[in-house]
C-alpha cells in the first residue's frame, strides 16, 4: 500500500513540475535581436517633360521591407524622373546582420539611369557598415537600345539602434527612351530589407 501511495505522490509532484511549465515551452520563439520595420515607405516622385508616374507596390511579403518600383516606358525627349523612398527601421539589442537586395532590368537608348541606396544611422550620416556604391547605367546617343540590369545583395552587421534606408532611382532620357516595364527586357526595380 505504501508503494502505491508513494507512486501517487511522486506522480503529483512530477505533474506539478512538468505539466504547469508546459505552456511556457509552447510559446513561439522570439529573437533577442531583430530588425523591426517602423511605419511605411515615404515616397516622393519628381517628373519632368512627360515622364510616366512610377507604379509602386509596398511590402508584398510580410515581415520584409520590400518595395517594387516600375518606372514605366518613356519615349519623350527630355523626360526625367527621380523616385525617392525612405523607410525607418530599428535593430534590436545585440545588433543584427542586415541584408539589402536590389534587382532590375531596363532597356535604355540615349538614356541614363542611376540607383542610390543608403543606410543612415543616428546623426543623419551614412552608416560606414553599408557603403553601397551608386549604380550608374548609361547608353550613349547613336547606339542601339541595350538592356542593363542588376542583381545585387549587400549584407553587413548593424549595431543596435534606429536607422533609415533611402532608395533613389533616377532616369534621364536625352533623345531616346527607357523601358522598365515587364515583359523582358524590362523588369521593375525590386528592393528588399531584412535581417538574417
Amino acid at each position: 500500500m505504501r508503494s502505491i501511495t508513494g507512486c501517487l505522490a511522486l506522480g503529483r509532484l512530477v505533474r506539478k513540475w512538468l505539466v504547469v511549465p508546459l505552456p511556457i515551452l509552447l510559446l513561439p520563439a522570439v529573437p533577442v535581436s531583430a530588425l523591426t520595420l517602423l511605419g511605411s515607405w515615404r515616397i516622393q516622385q519628381n517628373r519632368e517633360s512627360g515622364a510616366p508616374l512610377a507604379q509602386v507596390t509596398q511590402d508584398p511579403i510580410p515581415g520584409i521591407g520590400s518595395l517594387i518600383v516600375n518606372m514605366g516606358l518613356a519615349t519623350r525627349p527630355g523626360a526625367a524622373h527621380t523616385f525617392t523612398a525612405v523607410r525607418d527601421f530599428r535593430v534590436g539589442p545585440g545588433g543584427e546582420t542586415v541584408k539589402i537586395a536590389h534587382v532590375f532590368e531596363s532597356l535604355l537608348q540615349d538614356t541614363k539611369c542611376e540607383v542610390l541606396i543608403r543606410v543612415v544611422g543616428a546623426g543623419s550620416t551614412p552608416d560606414p557598415n553599408f557603403v553601397i556604391p551608386t549604380m550608374a547605367f548609361n547608353r550613349e546617343r547613336g547606339l542601339p537600345a541595350q538592356a542593363f540590369s542588376a542583381n545585387d545583395t549587400f549584407m553587413n552587421a548593424l549595431a543596435a539602434g534606429n536607422y533609415r534606408i533611402l532608395v533613389r532611382v533616377k532616369y534621364k532620357n536625352r533623345n531616346g527612351s527607357w523601358d522598365n516595364s515587364k515583359p523582358a527586357p524590362g523588369s521593375p526595380h525590386s528592393f528588399t530589407l531584412q535581417s538574417l
